[in-house]
């Protein structure tokens, strides 16, 4: 599960014999696209699934209305092979090593291994102060997860998952509606939740509008955020993506904001963003991303601790993307943003 590579070939083996049971492998599929309400991932909820001959997306109304699977079938790619940061038993191990200095890393005394046995209770790590990479996610680390953030939410907190959340939004239920029209479906989701501001609970209504087509290698999404009539909203909204490309870790697979190109495992903050792209050189795609509202953005990587026969290693599980907008609205007034994915083959 900790390996990237694993889960990917799993993903590209499963989306392959997906593909061909819908008749889309090969040169020339038909176009179609379509729409399933059920239990996809047998938590007794339904989930909803969009799917073209193009893309198939799956969203987890229970948490968050979130997007949790994003295959790009041409490429036979999910783009949310991401993996949440949770605490594992093995964790103790490092913690209680580290607070008694008996980790051993790879650039200290060759001697200091010598003395390593079962009864020193030395521990092995493939860097020094590993220990402060355990961080761990409250939520899943999915797509399309809509945050309103505290006052006191900076990226630094964001990125350890220790930032204060005003709202009630991030993973709890959203309703869906489907339609289907000729020549795309939409999907509605939509939450009447509230954000607080101090000791005052605001009533606020989130509303998130999916739209995808047939033959087509774009999704757009609409929001909408509603404020109650009981006073005025003040906060920061955020959508948060989470994006798992191969080898995101290296330098063939980066982001691009404007015209400067970044790694990414960057810890960062942008200001006054347009667009993005994700580029993998390892599969030959992108991910373009435009917003209609220019955004403020914080980025990092995911990553776990995990162990091995060499010791307590770090895994790169995805990277992180929050495009984030001051709100300000009076009692009943109404804030709107789209955002739109276009993938493409390089």
């Amino acid at each position: 599960m900790y390996l990237f590579h694993i889960r990917e070939a799993d993903y590209r083996h499963l989306i392959r014999a997906e593909n061909l049971a819908d008749g889309v492998e090969g040169r020339n599929p038909a176009p179609f696209v379509r729409a399933e309400v059920a239990d996809f991932d047998g938590d007794a909820i339904d989930d909803v699934v969009l799917s073209s001959d193009r893309q198939s997306l799956v969203f987890d109304l229970d948490q968050g209305g979130s997007l949790v699977e994003w295959d790009f079938r041409p490429a036979a790619c999910n783009l949310l092979n991401v993996l949440t940061r949770r605490r594992e038993g093995y964790h103790r191990d490092l913690l209680e090593a580290a607070a008694a200095g008996k980790v051993i890393t790879p650039d200290m005394d060759p001697e200091r291994e010598k003395l390593e046995s079962i009864h020193t209770g030395l521990v092995r790590a493939r860097e020094p102060d590993l220990h402060q990479k355990l961080i761990y996610d409250w939520h899943r680390r999915a797509s399309l997860l809509d945050h309103f953030l505290g006052e006191r939410a900076d990226l630094g907190r964001f990125y350890r998952s220790q930032h204060e959340e005003s709202g009630d939004f991030v993973n709890q239920p959203y309703e869906a509606e489907v339609a289907a029209q000729e020549g795309e479906v939409l999907l509605t989701l939509r939450r009447e939740g509230h954000v607080w501001q101090g000791a005052v609970r605001l009533p606020v209504t989130v509303e998130k509008r999916v739209t995808l087509r047939p033959a087509s290698d774009r999704l757009e999404v609409a929001y909408t955020v509603t404020n109650g009539e009981s006073g005025e909203l003040n906060t920061r909204f955020g959508v948060e993506a989470n994006w798992g490309l191969a080898g995101g870790h290296e330098e063939h697979t980066y982001l691009t904001v404007g015209f400067a190109r970044y790694r990414l495992t960057e810890i960062a903050a942008d200001d006054e963003v347009e667009d993005y792209t994700l580029t993998s050189e390892l599969w030959g795609i992108e991910v373009h991303v435009d917003t209609d509202r220019p955004a403020s953005m914080w980025r990092f990587p995911l990553e776990t601790v995990s162990a091995s026969e060499a010791g307590f290693e770090r895994n790169y599980q995805g990277t992180t993307l929050l495009l984030w907008w001051p709100l300000r609205l009076s009692p009943g007034q109404q804030w709107r943003v789209s955002l739109a994915f276009t993938l493409r083959q390089v």
